[in-house]
């Protein structure tokens, strides 16, 4: 096989892995069942993919602030909180 048709193979497998591993990462998302505006984790209006993506990675626990109840979303990773959102 010359070394063109390996390098075709090559980024053949490298074109499948990465779409497999979007999949994955979007199921893991999907899994959660956040709403979009819940995967806003910079709160900057817009949830984008790299933050539906992230959202596999990411806890919810309920809270109590100033006798409110609140929704704290966490990083898995650390257990720091990402976002809290508190129910009017």
């Amino acid at each position: 096989m010359s070394k063109s048709g390996v390098a075709g193979w090559l980024l053949i497998a490298a074109c499948f892995a990465l779409m497999l591993y979007l999949s994955l990462r979007s199921v893991a998302a999907l899994d959660k069942g956040y709403s979009w505006s819940d995967m806003d984790w910079n709160r900057d209006g817009n949830t984008s993919l790299s933050e539906f993506l992230s959202a596999g990675d990411v806890g919810m626990r309920q809270t109590k602030r100033y006798d409110r109840d609140c929704k704290e979303y966490f990083s898995y990773k650390d257990r720091l909180p990402i976002k809290t959102v508190c129910l009017d």
